[in-house]
């Protein structure tokens, strides 16, 4: 998919990927990661493709007990609203959601080659020879139709159901969390744990880790895109913030993230809780939690060196309408006798001051400029600043979401 206009970078999940990368990086996660475009295109898994390709009817035999979803249970009244997103959970993914291979009426193929003529994976395998590895297709896109030789052809991919538990097995994954959604009936991590012992591996262990929403919108869906981005978050928040929304939870136990003046009791929530670390009085669990979010195993992440209140720093950045001159002498008139010799003294440890934006509701597409008030409104807008200082300037647009 090519990336979105102006891009610098080749494709869609490339332009996506840098944002997220760039994201984990400030919040001190470090990962190895493994491109799957990379992988199939230079061969890697080939010889997992032919494997799939010769146990074809073993593969189709586990994914046919998913194929007829049932009608979910009806529940009980609860007295705690049921968000969306749980519902679709509970009521599971199934396999006939999702295009597994047995779409061909020449039979199951858990194999989707990309259409020599357009490039899409609208693709349908109407031959298949175990001996030769000589392969017919036909895209149901345009009506091209070509042969290829599987044990040469590096142009597609396994579909989701098996490839998932080929990567399991290839790369000897132990230990992997998934959403929920994930573990309803029927989904792939269910279905993938029967098809990883075709490849010789063994479903990994990991615990299920529930929606995580945004306040004003229904649940997040990357296939859908226009929701938020890490990046999005770490415009308003300090990593630490937003480390600790999740380290104070279980994997398990949804929430909301809030973009809108909830930002602001949350930081004042955080601040209290950095005093009662420091003053040796927080419980056991928020000191877990706060220590979770504040370091890594490489070591504690950088941090505002000195910090004031949020609300304060919001109502600064609205009175002077980012004037960052301007700023400086009120913060420093707060305590004339330490006064601020920089703006970098308020500003998250070794990090650039981010636009600020407007926005009081999630973030969906283009920029918003923070210099202006909200469209026909008299009053200035008293949306959160970046971070714990906000310089008001044009955001950065989002697009879309991260693509893997």
């Amino acid at each position: 998919m090519p990336a979105p206009a102006g891009s610098a970078y080749p494709n869609w999940a490339e332009h996506f990927k840098a944002a997220m990368v760039a994201s984990l990086a400030e919040l001190g996660v470090e990962f190895d990661g493994i491109s799957q475009t990379a992988q199939y295109t230079s061969g890697v898994y080939r010889e997992q493709i032919l494997h799939a390709m010769k146990h074809r009817a073993d593969i189709d035999a586990i994914l046919e007990q998913y194929r007829t979803k049932k009608a979910p249970a009806k529940k009980q009244q609860s007295q705690k609203p049921v968000d969306d997103a749980e519902l679709e959970a509970e009521a599971g993914s199934g396999a006939a959601e999702e295009d597994d291979g047995s779409s061909g009426s020449a039979g199951y193929f858990p194999y989707k080659p990309f259409c020599a003529s357009c490039g899409k994976d609208l693709t349908t395998v109407t031959a298949y020879d175990d001996d030769t590895t000589e392969l017919t297709y036909v895209c149901t896109e345009d009506g091209f139709t070509e042969t290829v030789l599987l044990s040469e052809f590096n142009r597609g991919k396994l579909v989701w159901k098996v490839d998932w538990p080929m990567r399991w097995a290839y790369e000897g994954v132990i230990f992997e969390p998934s959403g929920v959604d994930h573990s309803s009936p029927g989904s792939s991590f269910q279905v993938g744990g029967q098809i990883v012992g075709i490849f010789g591996g063994e479903r990994p262990i990991g615990p299920m880790y529930a929606f995580v929403g945004i306040s004003g919108m229904a649940k997040m869906s990357s296939s859908k895109g226009g929701v938020p981005t890490p990046g999005d978050a770490l415009q308003i928040m300090e990593p630490q913030l937003l480390r600790w929304l999740y380290a104070r939870r279980r994997p398990n136990q949804s929430f909301k993230i809030a973009f809108d003046q909830e930002i602001q009791r949350l930081y004042d929530e955080w601040d209290k809780l950095d005093g009662k670390v420091a003053d040796g009085s927080a419980l056991p669990a928020d000191l877990a939690a706060h220590s979770r979010a504040v370091r890594t195993a490489a070591g504690e992440l950088p941090r505002t060196p000195r910090p004031m209140p949020y609300r304060t720093l919001a109502s600064v950045a609205d009175i002077t309408a980012g004037d960052e001159d301007q700023s400086l002498r009120i913060l420093s008139e707060l305590d004339p006798a330490n006064p601020l010799s920089t703006l970098d003294e308020v500003r998250p440890g070794s990090t650039r001051p981010r636009p600020g934006s407007t926005r009081t509701s999630p973030p969906t597409s283009g920029p918003s400029c923070a210099t202006n008030p909200t469209p026909n409104s008299s009053s200035p807008s008293t949306s959160p600043p970046s971070n714990r200082y906000g310089c008001c300037a044009t955001a950065s647009p989002t697009t879309g979401p991260w693509t893997a």
